[in-house]
Parts: structure tokens; C-alpha cells; sequence
């Protein structure tokens, strides 16, 4: 151990001493009403270095003067709240950002550390867009003429049409039809206008690949593309206006009359929006797709229109398809060939839309679209009037540092390359394996509780246990990151222009998307890590039926904290969080191979919906104190993730206790013993199913200005409330040790 390290500790643990005797004086009245287990017969305390940090971390997020038994959350975080001021310019502080902010730090010394005659190629190229997405010097001299040269690539000019110049004025070179435009768009920026097309797993039959149409997203913030006030649609014109205006001045001797642009694109991006399908109402996924042809899907958007084959106005999805596999090397039956489309009702009335649309209307609109994602990646002012947009609309912005913003956006590109780095610096292969046994033990706990329920038949608990035992886990990193040349192989295709970000990003985008819309005549490979190993967060796929823990996570305050109480309160009810999304609302619907079907019976899906629909009132009965009792929790929308809280946590315990077993069997050869489990420094008087509840606690803490997304006053996120609500089911459970199933 290094003397700083040495140094920490030591100052840590006098520090324990201390504040464990403050914290004693406030808490051991109420414990002493509260059933403690007896000492361990060996009742020796954790001296580890792990053992100290997460002691120091409890303490100090405790509040002591809060009674546990009536508001939990104020005892194990108020602390925390209290001595973690939301940063400047930031909406929020919690656990995950502070691990996630520790793990950037060590991405920013990886990308800022010089190369050596052993350095990775993939590591080198992170390292020289990193260096020139920090070089604001170049992209100012740069200026605009980057993004003008893939605006002209894709069929778009320099600037928006005016509204003086008429469709039947504008040759060939100066206004192309807007349906190549937005093929192009898909094709070579991997960016949706008007509807996305990608290709991905067969929602029925995941051993294969399909293309996939769907809905497009409207590219503003979700209020202000609904019902907002004319204040706000005004905001939202003049940053338009605005934004237009920045390219205008670049351009010599142009003239748009932008404010009558903006207008334009605003009032056509509301009546998108009112053709978009809220899937929210759908009873389910099954219902939101339709196996077709594309012949099937031009009937339907050529029904009920008075438009000729060549009219401009016309969903051509022949050529529009065509436009996006254009030299990929893919065959398609345009006849036979079956895709998936979302939505089929969108298209429908989209079409309708289009006909009773000015072409030159569409073509400004998607102007719009591709110069504002453009625009950001060139001169600072751009991003400066984003900034300042989002914050008008939102309320909120997000003020990072210049390193902090291209650390990121690396990262997002070089992940694997950076993660390889981390993995071998901060992670091991000990931790990997301690973290897949509480899986097993997580595994076990879930695989029982489904065995005791008494709602469900008995075919379809069987089925229902075949799909738990299918889930694959996957931990740290993948495998193939540790083999010779994998890493090369992984990024091929990928270059990197030095000293020129926005070159080398278009670049890297549309070899990324090209790489995906190849896929189409491939299989899929089910053996899929779906993060970085840099993540700081936890996945459940239903198509894959895996579940993803990246090294990134598997740290304090997550993970390694010295006691097996704590990791399983912690990460543990992560882990459970992520198995119960297999069997929640969506992920029920997916079987053990990840094809979408009912494969439950009507009798014990009648009964899972009444429970879950107990769960959806319950939550919506809450609201958040500071906006008052009209602003309830949307326990519709929230379902999903409350079902996997629950769930996840009570999961976590059972499988503790799992654990305590084995460890009793071990320790003493019977299953039933003293614990052997030594104290955590400073909670001696605290059992370890406390400490467990607390290691939970210490997770979910949070420190935020409300950031919701209110819909007729109701709450779709505010992760104090959701944490305290869970919290507060088991504050019981976490003070006694002879806890009741509630």
C-alpha cells in the first residue's frame, strides 16, 4: 500500500472513531427499541482499507437526528444531501455521477497520456481526435465550410430556400428531391428524419436480422413540440431564427428571411407531432408492429391519396431504400422481402401530410434538421446558442469543461480502445469473478421466489424459470478485448483525419451506420457486450435476454466495499434490477431466446396485470413535495422501472441471505450459525441486514433540482421520490432483524 494511500486511511479511521461516537449519542436510543442480533462468536471488526472508506462513506452520509423508523431516506442520506451542493451549472448529484466523474478523470489522463512504440492503433486515433476536439483554435480558423461541404453532399444547399424561390423555379443543382436528401441523411449521418430505418434482431425471430421502420423523433425538447404556450413557440422561433442567422453572416452575399423560416419549420414540426403514436396507450409491443412488405407499406401510404406515381410529394420507399443500401453490397426483394414497421398508422397520415405540404416546406424543414445536428460539431458560437436554447426550454444546463465535453464524445467512438486501457489499470480478474458468484446467488434468490408465488400455473412458472436460466451474464469487459490484434480488427475501417474533428467525425459516423445496414445479410451474434467496459451503469437486453455489468460500475459506492452486505444492498439490487426487467412489463413479452410473444397463460397474465396494475396506482398516488399534490408520480410510464426497483431489491436480500448460508456451512459446517461476517468499523451496533439496507441507501442517494417531464400533471421521472418510495417499503425490514414479508 502506498504511504498517501496509508495516510488516507489512517486519517479515515481516527475520523470513524470520532464521528461513530457522535452518530452513537443520536441513534442508540431508538436502536436500543429495535431487536439486534447477538454478537458474533468471533466478533471481530474489518480492518480492511475497503472496510474503512465505506464506513467513513456511511457515516458521513448519515443524519443521525432522523428517526429510521419514520423517514429512513433522511437517515442514510441526509448527510450526503447536506455536504453535496448540486454543482454549478449541473441539475443534479448522485452516485452514479460521482463514480462516473472519478472514471472520467481517468479517461481524460488515458487520452491525454502520449503514445508509445506499444500503443494500440485504435488508441492512438482516440488520442488525436481527442487532441483536436480540444484544439478550438483550428475549428474557428475551420469555420463553417466543413459542414457546407456535407450539407452539398447530401443534396442540401448552403443555406434554406427562401420563400420567394418557388419549387418550379430551383433547378437540379440547388434544391435535390427531399426524399434522397433524407436517405442521405440516414445513409452517411446514421441521423432520422420524418421516420428512422435501421436494421437490427427480428423482434419475432432474433436469429436473424430485418430492416426496421419506425416513427422519427421531431428533434426538440418533448414540451416544445407538443402543447406549448405561445411564449415558448416563440422562444423557440427566435432561436431558430437565430441559430439560422449565425451560418447567414458566413456565407457571402446571402439573404434569408430567417424569422419567416423558422416560422415555417416550427408550425411543420407541430404537425409531426401530432401525428406521432404515444405507445404509452398500447397494451402491448406486439400490437405496435406488422410484419410487411415494402410493396405492402407503399399501399399504405399511397391509400387514400390523389397523388401520381412521379409526384414529387410521394413516399417512394423503392427509391428511398435504394438510396440508403447504395453500394453496400445488400440484396433486396422489394416484393417478398418482409420488414418490420412501427406504427403503420404514422406513415399513413404522414403521407397525407406530404401531399398537403409545399415541397419546398419539407425540404426547409429537413434543412433545418441536418444543419442544426451539424452545426455544433464546427464553431464555438454554435454551441454557444445551443447551450443557451436548451437552458430557455429545459431550465436547466449543463456547463461542462472543454475537456470534460471531448472526453465524452471520444469515448462514444474509442470506448472498447479507452475501456481496454482502464480495465487493465483499475480492474481485475478477482472482482470479475466475486461479482458473476453474486449473479449466481441473485440468479438462485429469483429462480426461487417465482418457485413460491401463487399466482402463476405451473407451465408457466416452468417456462418462466427456463427463460431465467438462460440469461447470460456478462461482467468487466468482453473476452475478445485480451486477444492479439482484436482490438485493430474491432475498429476497422475507422480513420481519423489529425487536427480535423468535424472531417474525421462525419467519417466515423458513416462507417459506424454502414457497418450496421450491412448487418442485413448477416446472423446475429447473441455473445454481445452492450456497453463500453467504461460505463458506469447496468443493462438488461431482451432481444439478447443478457444482462450487462461493466467494470465501470464495479467500483465503491457500488461495488468492493468490504463487506458482503454492503456489495449485495448495493450492487446487488442493481444486479436484481436488471434480471426483474426481464419479466416486467416489456420484458415479459420477450421469451428465453428473445423473440417478442405471449408465451405466458391468459390466467397467469390476468394475474401478473392486476398486480402490476397495484403497483401503477400506487406510484401514481405520490407527488413530488416542491411542485405540490396536482404533480403526481405517472406510475404508467414509471412502471417498468418500479417493478424492476422492487423486485431487484428484494431479490438482492433473498440472495444475501443465500449467501449467509453458504458462508455459515463453511464457516462453522452447519447452516445455521453465528455470523461470521466481521463488524463494519464504527457500526457495531448495527446488524448486517441494516448494514445491507444501508449499503442500498447509500446508492440511491440523491441531491437534484426536480427534472421532470410533466404531461397533464403528471411526473414521468423525479429519482428522489422513486428512491424514497422503494426505500420506504423496507425501512421495517431495515431495523429489525425479524423482518415480515410485507
Amino acid at each position: 500500500m502506498s504511504g498517501c494511500l496509508v495516510l488516507v486511511v489512517l486519517l479515515l479511521s481516527a475520523a470513524i472513531v470520532a464521528m461513530s461516537a457522535t452518530m452513537y449519542v443520536f441513534t442508540s436510543a431508538r436502536l436500543n427499541e429495535v431487536t439486534l442480533p447477538p454478537l458474533q462468536e468471533d466478533g471481530h471488526t474489518c480492518q480492511s482499507d475497503e472496510c474503512i472508506i465505506s464506513a467513513a462513506r456511511i457515516i458521513t452520509s448519515l443524519d443521525p437526528s432522523a428517526d429510521p423508523c419514520h423517514d429512513f431516506y433522511q437517515f442514510a442520506c441526509g448527510g450526503w444531501i447536506e455536504n453535496n451542493p448540486i454543482p454549478d451549472g449541473s441539475s443534479q448529484k448522485n452516485q452514479f455521477q460521482v463514480l462516473n466523474d472519478d472514471l472520467t478523470y481517468k479517461i481524460k489522463h488515458t487520452l491525454e497520456t502520449p503514445d508509445t512504440t506499444l500503443t494500440l492503433k485504435p488508441l492512438k486515433q482516440a488520442r488525436s481526435m481527442y487532441k483536436t476536439c480540444m484544439d478550438e483554435e483550428t475549428m474557428e480558423k475551420m469555420g463553417v465550410e466543413p459542414m457546407l461541404k456535407v450539407l452539398r453532399a447530401i443534396g442540401l444547399t448552403d443555406l434554406p430556400l427562401d420563400h420567394e424561390k418557388r419549387l418550379n423555379e430551383t433547378d437540379d443543382s440547388e434544391l435535390a428531391h427531399w426524399q434522397s436528401v433524407i436517405a442521405n441523411s440516414e445513409r452517411m449521418l446514421g441521423y432520422s428524419i420524418l421516420f428512422s430505418l435501421h436494421v437490427g434482431e427480428h423482434p419475432m425471430n432474433t436469429s436473424k436480422f430485418v430492416i426496421q421502420i419506425n416513427q422519427g423523433n421531431l428533434g426538440f425538447p418533448e414540451k416544445v413540440s407538443s402543447k406549448e404556450s405561445e411564449e415558448e413557440a416563440k422562444v423557440i422561433e427566435v432561436y431558430i431564427a437565430h441559430y439560422i442567422d449565425l451560418l447567414v453572416k458566413r456565407v457571402p452575399g446571402a439573404k434569408v428571411n430567417t424569422s419567416r423560416v423558422a416560422h415555417e419549420v416550427l408550425q411543420f414540426s407541430k404537425q409531426l407531432r401530432n401525428l406521432t403514436v404515444e405507445n404509452e396507450n398500447k397494451k402491448d409491443l406486439l400490437s405496435q408492429l406488422e410484419e410487411i412488405t415494402f410493396a405492402d407499406l407503399q399501399n399504405i401510404t399511397d391509400s387514400n391519396l390523389n397523388l401520381s406515381i412521379s409526384d414529387p410529394n410521394r413516399l417512394n420507399w423503392t427509391e428511398y431504400v435504394n438510396f440508403v443500401f447504395d453500394g453496400l453490397n445488400v440484396t433486396l426483394d422489394f416484393d417478398s422481402e418482409l420488414i418490420i414497421v412501427k406504427n403503420t398508422e404514422y406513415f399513413q397520415k404522414l403521407s397525407e401530410l406530404l401531399q398537403n405540404t409545399p415541397a419546398e416546406t419539407i425540404e426547409r424543414y429537413i434543412w433545418w434538421r441536418v444543419f442544426s445536428a451539424l452545426a455544433p460539431h464546427t464553431m464555438k458560437e454554435f454551441r454557444e446558442a445551443r447551450k443557451k436554447f436548451w437552458q430557455a426550454t429545459t431550465g436547466i444546463i449543463e456547463d461542462l469543461p472543454k475537456w470534460k465535453v471531448c472526453a465524452y464524445k471520444v469515448n462514444e467512438i474509442f470506448g472498447m480502445a479507452i475501456g481496454y486501457e482502464y480495465i487493465k489499470k483499475h480492474f481485475n480478474e478477482e472482482a470479475k469473478q466475486k461479482a458473476l458468484e453474486m449473479v449466481n446467488d441473485i440468479h438462485k434468490a429469483f429462480e426461487d421466489m417465482v418457485k413460491e408465488v401463487d399466482w402463476m400455473d405451473e407451465a408457466t412458472k416452468n417456462i418462466t424459470i427456463q427463460k431465467i436460466n438462460a440469461v447470460m451474464p456478462f461482467i468487466g469487459f468482453p473476452d475478445w478485448m485480451l486477444i492479439p490484434g482484436a482490438m485493430e480488427k474491432y475498429y476497422e475501417g475507422i480513420e481519423v483525419v489529425d487536427g480535423e474533428w468535424f472531417a474525421s467525425h462525419m467519417k466515423i459516423v458513416e462507417v459506424y451506420h454502414n457497418t450496421t445496414l450491412k448487418k442485413l445479410n448477416t446472423k446475429p451474434d447473441r455473445n454481445i457486450f452492450v456497453a463500453f467496459p467504461t460505463t458506469v451503469n447496468a443493462f438488461y437486453s431482451p432481444q439478447m435476454n443478457s444482462i450487462t455489468f461493466p467494470a465501470g460500475i464495479l467500483h465503491p459506492p457500488f461495488y468492493g466495499l468490504g463487506l458482503e452486505s454492503l456489495n449485495y444492498g448495493a450492487i446487488g439490487a442493481i444486479i436484481g434490477h436488471e434480471f426483474t426487467h426481464g419479466f416486467d412489463n416489456d420484458g415479459r413479452q420477450f421469451d428465453l431466446d428473445g423473440n417478442l410473444k405471449e408465451w405466458w397463460t391468459n390466467k397467469t397474465l390476468t394475474e401478473y396485470k392486476s398486480r402490476v396494475q397495484c403497483i401503477v396506482d400506487q406510484y401514481s398516488n405520490y407527488y413530488f413535495e416542491p411542485l405540490g399534490k396536482n404533480y403526481t408520480v405517472n406510475g404508467k410510464i414509471t412502471q417498468g422501472e418500479n417493478i424492476a426497483d422492487n423486485g431487484g431489491l428484494r431479490e438482492a436480500l433473498r440472495a444475501y441471505e443465500i449467501l449467509k448460508t453458504r458462508q455459515a456451512q463453511q464457516h462453522w459446517g452447519r447452516k445455521s450459525a453465528p455470523d461470521p461476517e466481521p463488524y463494519l468499523p464504527g457500526f457495531a451496533n448495527f446488524s448486517h441486514k441494516q448494514l445491507f439496507f444501508l449499503g442500498y441507501a447509500n446508492v440511491s442517494l440523491n441531491d437534484e433540482i426536480t427534472i421532470v417531464v410533466i404531461a397533464h400533471g403528471l411526473i414521468t421521472l423525479a429519482s428522489t421520490l422513486l428512491a424514497l418510495l422503494l426505500i420506504t417499503h423496507f425501512t421495517k425490514a431495515a431495523l429489525t432483524i425479524n423482518h415480515q414479508k410485507r
